[in-house]
């Protein structure tokens, strides 16, 4: 199990408060500590909203992306 799949389970409904708080966190950061590994990992951390923000809203509007994944051929 990777790291981030073991967070979204422990936080369930406040994963993305959880990614928020990183890119925050990273980017008031990089120019004093971590510089362009900092910025890299607030660029992960957009990624994952991203992704988790685009799943709720399939879910919200009842899209099965399973379903929608097999139906474009991303999934054989």
């Amino acid at each position: 199990m990777e790291s981030i799949e073991a967070i979204r389970g422990m936080l369930g409904d406040q994963t993305a408060a959880f990614f928020r708080g990183n890119i925050l966190k990273y980017l008031w950061r990089y120019e004093k500590k971590g510089g362009l590994q900092d910025l890299r990992k607030c660029h992960e951390y957009v990624e994952l909203l991203i992704k988790l923000e685009s799943e709720i809203e399939l879910r919200d509007r009842n899209i099965n992306i399973t379903k929608l994944m097999n139906q474009t051929g991303a999934i054989k």
